[in-house]
């Protein structure tokens, strides 16, 4: 593998090379960039990436903008864009990789590069009608699981009583997914483990309702959780800027240890502040391929914030898996 890709590269190195000396010969001679066969069209295709690449290593904004115009302008007639479509193209980019980014292991917020294409997209003038993207970026940095190892005597003595009751759960359901079972007993068997291995306030399940576009509160555990799915707990599918579009969109695994923290409160949807008065919370997506189907949410209320460690974070992670397990052998 390694001996391929050593191959690839200096193939693409040779090709990008030999095509930037013919672009620069053209453009010296005003010449348009214009491939006529299929060869061609892709060698300057591999030139326009490297010189687009070049332009986002660029430090100063205004002076990127400027070789940005300079490329499209270069390698507009042959390719068919225009510096709209190159801004368009670029918006679209940085969207998709903040979408596809739980996917990829990709975090936005930390990379310089993600830095560049949200500037380069962002408009010039003033749009107040939405939040910029860099807030969902920051708070999808901030919700990122945190392992804590136990600080007390006490507190080591509850991880380990936590990681006893979880292991315990998984070795039966592991049990139950070998034999025949009815899914709905197998997914109260994971969400019991869950509510009494980590002594959350509640834990729910919320499978995909078609009908409505969304993902629905239907079984759980904890305090008022009757009422609570009564009162319609419902993740919805459409897109929006808040955090749990985000976990399922993008298939991440969020801890909010307080959902009035400063870069969380912005995205903590009114609908879920009226219905529960949680103060942190975990989102584990249950997903098939990409497509979200089912959500485990668990909170704690006030005055008991979440705690987790490494071992219960992997095992609960663990749990949701068994769940994706027995939700294709049914499907």
């Amino acid at each position: 593998m390694a001996l391929l890709l050593a191959i690839v590269c200096a193939i693409l190195i040779g090709v990008v090379g030999g095509v930037c000396a013919a672009v620069a010969l053209g453009a010296r001679r005003h010449e348009p960039v214009g491939p006529t066969l299929e060869e061609e069209r892709l060698r300057v295709l591999a030139a326009f990436a490297s010189a687009t690449t070049d332009c986002f290593r660029e430090t100063d904004p205004a002076r990127r903008r400027t070789r940005m115009s300079a490329v499209a302008a270069q390698f507009g007639e042959g390719l068919g864009i225009s510096p709209a479509m190159l801004t368009d193209a670029t918006k679209t980019a940085a969207e998709a990789l903040s979408v596809d980014s739980g996917l990829l292991n990709f975090k936005p917020a930390q990379s310089p590069l993600y830095e560049v294409l949200r500037d380069w997209a962002r408009p010039q003038s003033g749009d107040t009608g939405k939040p910029s993207v860099d807030t969902l970026d920051a708070m999808m940095a901030e919700t990122t699981l945190v392992q804590n190892p136990a600080g007390t005597p006490a507190m080591a003595a509850h991880s380990l009583d936590s990681q006893a009751i979880l292991t315990a759960g998984i070795q039966d359901i592991t049990n139950t997914l070998v034999g025949t079972y009815e899914l709905n007993d197998l997914l109260r068997m994971i969400l019991e483990a869950m509510y009494r291995g980590m002594g959350f306030t509640r834990v729910l399940l919320c499978i995909r309702d078609p009908a409505q576009n969304a993902l629905r509160g239907r079984i759980g555990f904890g305090q008022d959780i009757d009422q609570v799915i009564k009162r319609g707990f419902s993740v919805s599918l459409t897109p929006a800027r808040d955090a749990f579009y985000a976990a399922i969109s993008q298939g991440a695994d969020i801890f909010i240890e307080d959902v009035n923290g400063e870069k969380i409160k912005d995205h903590i949807p009114a609908w879920y502040r009226k219905l529960v008065p949680a103060r942190s919370l975990v989102l584990f997506p249950v997903m098939l391929g990409k497509k979200p189907v089912g959500l485990f949410y668990a909170d704690s209320d006030a005055g008991q914030p979440i705690k987790l460690g490494s071992a219960e974070l992997n095992l609960l992670k663990t749990l949701r898996n068994q769940a994706v397990l027995a939700i294709k052998q049914h499907s």
